[in-house]
């Protein structure tokens, strides 16, 4: 029993670490969508501007 005991925290600890990596990538890929959403903001405040 012992045995299954540790067996089963070594999967919930592999089960958490690939949640982890997980949200890094996701924090990551979402930094990276709102960086070139302000550059198209900075563009589209620019045109804008250049229209008025």
């Amino acid at each position: 029993m012992n045995h299954d005991l540790i067996d089963s925290k070594s999967q919930n600890d592999e089960k958490i670490n690939e949640l982890e990596k997980s949200i890094f990538e996701k924090e990551s890929r979402l930094k990276e969508i709102s960086t070139r959403l302000n550059v198209l903001e900075n563009r589209l405040d620019f045109l804008s501007e250049v229209r008025s």
